[in-house]
């Protein structure tokens, strides 16, 4: 049996580990822009977007939603 340790995939796994992250974080921030950038008309419907919102997956990051009323 031969094991062989490659150096250059050590330094791959990390880069690639950074552009998942920055992937996940880009997901992520947009999906926060868009949820904020939205009025809703009643409290139900707000309630409804942040529940879809709060389930949209991200690898390595988690999004907290909260339901703000704002008169108007």
């Amino acid at each position: 049996m031969v094991v062989i340790h490659s150096s250059a995939q050590d330094t791959r796994r990390p880069q690639r580990l950074e552009r998942e992250i920055q992937a996940s974080e880009s997901t992520m921030q947009t999906a926060a822009h868009t949820t904020e950038q939205q009025e809703y008309c009643c409290r139900a419907d707000a309630e409804a977007a942040a529940a879809q919102r709060r389930g949209v997956p991200t690898a390595y990051h988690l999004i907290d939603v909260a339901v703000e009323e704002r008169r108007v």
